[in-house]
């Protein structure tokens, strides 16, 4: 083994290319043990030429395969054993490209947990007096004449109710240029125009009954190829490309100072069934939303809820 062999050009050539370099003292003495290392043969091995060759290369190859796991450590944890590796580049984060504005808090941080069994006045209008719900089950939370109900364990899942003339948008997503100039004051007249919203799959319009009112109902989804910036830190969703990220399916003040979305649906997926009927000639609007995910018994419980409501004082 005179000279330095190509191994060893090899090796010591490689470990001086890395990005990652080990210190030139640790490098020299891998390098001197394998040079060093006895290649007496054992009593019972051939005396064969070919043997040493095999055990050099041998012990050079795990001297390789030593410093590779080192190196790879050093990359992977991005501390060395022997001091700081390069500092790695922060990941990237994602930010609103086509939107501006801020989104808005969930709309539950204000509700406090209903009494169960108990009935709950969820709205009222001048003209039918108050809207009561009755809710004989646990976890659901809400605030008097707030307007809805929502569930305190399955996000985005409970019912609003809109009582009186409604401005339903063309398109959830370009609400700003697709308000209509008069409401929808008919059940007929809301259930159209719901069935149109785009760019929304509405269901065939179905029949309901609520606190013995005769209505009509359809279903409307959030499609899940509009883009968003997933919630973070309790805001809602981020919509890319919806004015101002925003989803909505109505409003109730189309003035044009009035900021207009009032009814923001806040992930894709989500589910609207719209319950609507006529009492004493005013039409009553309940939106029954969840989530995918929500349990079926949950949607049920939301489904009598609505079904129980009464009208009047």
């Amino acid at each position: 083994m005179n000279g330095e062999s190509h191994v060893d050009r090899t090796l010591t050539g490689w470990l001086a290319e890395g990005p990652n370099q080990m210190p030139d003292h640790l490098v020299e003495a891998i390098v001197q043990n394998v040079n060093d290392t006895n290649q007496r043969r054992s009593p019972w091995l051939p005396r064969r030429e070919t043997m040493n060759r095999f055990l050099f290369a041998a012990g050079s190859v795990a001297a390789i395969a030593l410093v590779a796991v080192i190196g790879i450590g050093i990359v992977s944890w991005g501390v060395g054993l022997f001091g700081p590796a390069a500092s790695l580049a922060p990941t990237p984060t994602l930010e609103p490209t086509a939107a501006t504005g801020s989104p808005e808090p969930t709309p539950d941080a204000t509700l406090e947990p209903t009494p169960e069994g108990k009935a709950f006045v969820i709205s009222e209008h001048a003209a039918i007096g108050s809207i009561t719900l009755r809710n004989p089950w646990r976890l659901w939370k809400g605030r008097e004449l707030g307007g809805r109900i929502l569930h305190s364990d399955y996000r985005e899942t409970g019912i609003f109710v809109f009582p009186g003339d409604v401005w339903i948008y063309g398109d959830a997503c370009h609400w700003s240029t697709t308000t209509p100039e008069d409401p929808q004051s008919t059940v007929d007249e809301i259930i159209a125009a719901l069935g149109r919203q785009a760019p929304r799959g509405a269901s065939a319009p179905g029949e309901i009954t609520i606190g013995g009112y005769a209505g009509r109902s359809i279903t409307l989804l959030v499609p899940s190829n509009v883009a968003i910036e997933p919630q973070r830190f309790g805001l809602n969703d981020w919509f890319y490309g919806c004015d101002d990220g925003k989803f909505s399916t109505l409003t109730v003040d189309a003035d044009a100072d009035s900021g207009k979305p009032t009814r923001v649906q806040r992930s894709v997926g989500q589910v609207d069934e719209f319950w609507v009927v006529n009492v004493s000639g005013v039409p009553v609007l309940f939106d029954l939303t969840y989530l995918p995910d929500t349990p079926p018994n949950v949607v049920e419980e939301l489904r009598a809820m609505a079904e129980s409501a009464t009208f009047g004082d």
